[in-house]
């Protein structure tokens, strides 16, 4: 499970709330992403002897549940990617192995394919942003430890990694919509990363001090005491033109196996109402030489009780974030519980006015943001995370509801597909 503990501490998000903001936006005119998706917890389900039922389907594989999943309006199937081929420790699995099984997959439903490179080794969030692992591509020659390599001995092997990868996701016969780059990349990305806000066991943190000694001087205290000014100007000066010539190479290196590629990346839930944060992140990527057509961001209203009108803080970010970047957003990440639930220690249960928390509020919150984003053309999709995951540490989060070894799909199983009915969209 993603550990977020200190990404929603009070004071991280008292330090990030949103500025007033201009509604004026670019439409989004694409078809919107359902991306309802089977999560890399799946197996790990399905293991444990679980099946899912919608009240007519039933799915006890894989294919089964992404199968139920477009039953219900899904567009697209989702893979993350770690440089890493095999699985080797946790209970989420981001292999290579994995993602080309879910290519093939995205093959055999004739779905659209979505993978999302991190460029970690295993795993890296807001919280962590660990470097990459090339030993299972010997093509690629790193000259030394990756944290003591210059950008300009990166940018060569990340080209090649992103061509030798596109060749063999689209070897399975899968056809990609969009290419993601990172996840929760605003504090870094592949070992060119600010120091992290939680370090997990068997990892150490190694400042990128070839690409820039002032990056690993940037602490969480200090990160947070800036104003979000002097943030954007720091991060625009010393982290963020970095990340953009690294997913440019990366982004050169598909496009000379994938002609028409289309890219995305996604930040944090921590800048989910500050726009200048958000479209600064994206502008710099652009000055650097990687043009993402759909601004991401991950997005977990309950996870903070502030602002206290979160939905319509949330709104107006991407309103105007649009009006800057003059290009939709896209929800990477999304969740909002059925009821009490904590991530870690922390209560990520706090209901937004007019959202109770509860099946009812989830199914609605859902039903309503789609609405609000495909009406306006301010969101280009949004995809749910993990709703396959209902055992206990995530359940409450989940699109079904577990008894037994049976999983019972809830009512916002159907809110995408109800939201864009709303929003007059097919």
């Amino acid at each position: 499970m993603i550990n977020r503990r200190a990404f929603i501490a009070a004071s991280v998000w008292a330090a990030l709330t949103g500025s007033p903001v201009s509604r004026a936006a670019n439409a989004h005119t694409g078809k919107f992403r359902c991306a309802l998706s089977v999560s890399p917890f799946t197996e790990l389900v399905l293991k444990e002897g679980i099946t899912y039922t919608d009240g007519n389907l039933t799915a006890s594989s894989t294919e089964e549940l992404q199968r139920l999943f477009v039953a219900h309006g899904a567009t697209e199937l989702y893979a993350r990617f770690g440089t890493q081929r095999k699985f080797t420790y946790g209970n989420h699995d981001h292999s290579v192995e994995r993602g080309l099984e879910r290519a093939r997959l995205a093959a055999k439903l004739n779905l659209p394919f979505n993978p999302e490179l991190g460029l970690f080794a295993q795993y890296g969030d807001i919280t962590h942003q660990p470097e990459p692992d090339f030993t299972d591509y010997p093509s690629l020659k790193v000259p030394g430890p990756w944290h003591t390599l210059t950008l300009a001995q990166m940018l060569p092997i990340l080209r090649g990694y992103g061509a030798l990868i596109a060749d063999e996701i689209l070897a399975t016969g899968a056809k990609v919509n969009v290419w993601d780059l990172g996840n929760e990349v605003e504090r870094g990305v592949g070992g060119i990363a600010v120091p992290p806000i939680a370090q997990p066991p068997g990892w150490t943190y190694k400042a990128p001090d070839a690409v820039d000694p002032e990056i690993g001087k940037l602490d969480l205290v200090r990160y947070v005491r800036m104003s979000e000014a002097d943030r954007v100007a720091w991060l625009s000066r010393h982290l963020w033109p970095y990340i953009g010539q690294a997913f440019a190479a990366v982004a050169e290196g598909i496009r000379s196996v994938d002609k028409q590629a289309r890219f995305s990346t996604h930040t944090s839930g921590m800048v989910a109402y500050s726009p200048s944060v958000f479209a600064g992140f994206f502008r710099s990527l652009d000055a650097a030489g990687f043009k993402a057509e759909e601004a991401g961001l991950s997005y977990y209203p309950s996870a903070d009780g502030k602002p206290a009108n979160r939905f319509t803080a949330f709104k107006d970010m991407v309103a105007a974030a649009t009006a800057r970047l003059n290009r939709p957003v896209f929800i990477a990440e999304y969740g909002y519980p059925v009821g009490p639930f904590k991530f870690g220690k922390d209560n990520w249960a706090n209901e937004v006015p007019n959202f109770p928390v509860s099946v009812q509020g989830q199914a609605k919150y859902l039903r309503e943001v789609v609405a609000w984003g495909a009406r306006t053309g301010h969101l280009s999709g949004i995809r749910p995370w993990a709703p396959d995951l209902p055992v206990p540490g995530w359940g409450e989060m989940s699109l079904f509801a577990l008894e037994g070894r049976k999983a019972t799909a809830r009512p916002s199983i159907d809110s995408i597909r109800e939201g864009l009915a709303a929003a007059g969209k097919p």
